[in-house]
């Protein structure tokens, strides 16, 4: 073995001080940002994107028997929040949507089309949509 020099205790604890270095570069950095009491001020940031029904932040679960319309009510809502339109009467932040169809993909071209069809003027045209690949 011409040429290869014998491992020292130096040697591995270099090479741990630089496995734990990488495993530090890894891990998450928890910070907590200090904001001095007079720089608090009211948050007036809408609570929600559907007022009462979707929260601007957090989760939503809608459920129900099957065939009893939960995607075309997600759908519509959807449409209205990218469109920034009313939604029965409640107030919404417009936004960017990306719709999941996760399930029923089939049904969501002719959803799709029946919404255009019913409630989009020449003028409302122009969103962009991903399709379904």
């Amino acid at each position: 073995m011409h040429g290869v020099g014998k491992l020292t205790r130096e040697h591995f604890v270099e090479a741990q001080r630089l496995i734990d270095e990488e495993k530090a570069l890894e891990a998450p950095q928890k910070h907590f940002e200090l904001i001095p009491f007079d720089a608090i001020k009211l948050d007036t940031t809408p609570v929600y994107l559907v007022k009462g029904i979707i929260p601007r932040v957090g989760l939503c679960v809608f459920w129900g028997p099957p065939k009893c319309g939960k995607s075309f009510l997600v759908f519509d809502m959807l449409m209205h929040v990218t469109l920034d339109w009313k939604y029965r009467d409640r107030r919404l932040q417009q936004g960017a949507v990306v719709y999941c169809a996760l399930e029923g993909q089939a049904g969501l071209r002719n959803r799709v089309e029946a919404f255009r069809q019913r409630k989009l003027a020449e003028g409302a045209r122009g969103r962009s949509f991903l399709p379904n690949r």
